[in-house]
């Protein structure tokens, strides 16, 4: 949900308003850049007593600082990773805290360019035993980010054996080969919203399929909000067509060899 608006309020005649961190989490307008080049947030969130800010999608984050409102010129943050670690454009994550709410669970996203689809992540990478979690590279296994009238949504097509399970990761591969930890997603009380485990928890993350996709689709597509990580599985594709596109490359090769053997005796 994209917002310019506050997400703070206020109650009876306290001088500092009450945190409301779930009237928006995306605000356009809170990302501008200087005639110096430099990133600058301006500020929206009357209310809170200090706030930190990420530029490398939380990788690191600045010293908390104390908040009087109006602008705050942003500095640099290192960042290192793979060519497809990658993301486009500048992006900011600001979290603020209140005292009186004893609180600091309001975090707000922006981006620089406002035709940007409103996002939470720099990317999104599904892995599964269909890729070997990732490390097999042939398959792309980017999840794509699609912008809607009411925001956005990831989607990725999955096709493979049923049942499945499948991760969704932030990083994907790290510079080592080697699958992030970091970053991954999984559904792991089957309600449909993705929970995010610590990289040192020996519970195991995975989003079960367990359903064959309804006749006559072939596969699911996985569509996630991440405005609140619900996700939902859409049958797609058509098996008759999959399976016609098989008959032809089996028997193209047959034809086409006995029709060369026939010409070639014939001459």
């Amino acid at each position: 949900m994209q917002s310019t608006d506050h997400f703070f309020f206020r109650i009876g005649q306290h001088d500092n308003p009450i945190v409301f961190p779930q009237n928006a989490s995306y605000t356009t307008g809170l990302l501008s850049k200087d005639s110096d080049g430099a990133l600058t947030v301006t500020h929206k969130a009357p209310g809170a007593d200090s706030f930190r800010y990420s530029s490398n999608w939380g990788s690191n984050y600045s010293d908390w600082q104390t908040y009087h409102g109006g602008t705050t010129k942003l500095t640099p943050q290192p960042w290192s990773g793979t060519r497809r670690q990658r993301w486009t454009g500048d992006h900011v994550i600001v979290q603020y805290h209140s005292k009186i709410a004893g609180s600091s669970n309001s975090v707000q996203h922006a981006d620089l360019d406002s035709k940007t689809p409103p996002r939470r992540f720099p990317h999104l990478f599904i892995n599964g035993a269909f890729n070997m979690f990732g490390l097999d590279g042939a398959i792309n296994n980017f999840v794509k980010l699609q912008a809607l009238k009411d925001g956005a949504r990831w989607t990725y097509s999955v096709i493979t054996e049923w049942p499945a399970q499948v991760q969704i990761n932030v990083w994907g591969i790290n510079p080592d080969g080697q699958p992030d930890r970091t970053g991954v997603l999984g559904d792991v009380d089957g309600d449909n919203v993705l929970d995010r485990i610590s990289p040192v928890a020996l519970t195991p993350v995975f989003l079960n399929v367990t359903d064959v996709p309804p006749s006559p689709h072939l596969l699911w597509r996985v569509s996630l909000d991440d405005m609140n990580l619900r996700y939902e599985l859409i049958p797609v594709g058509y098996r008759t067509i999959q399976l016609i596109i098989f008959i032809i490359m089996w028997v193209i090769p047959l034809v086409t060899s006995a029709l060369v053997v026939y010409l070639y005796t014939a001459s």
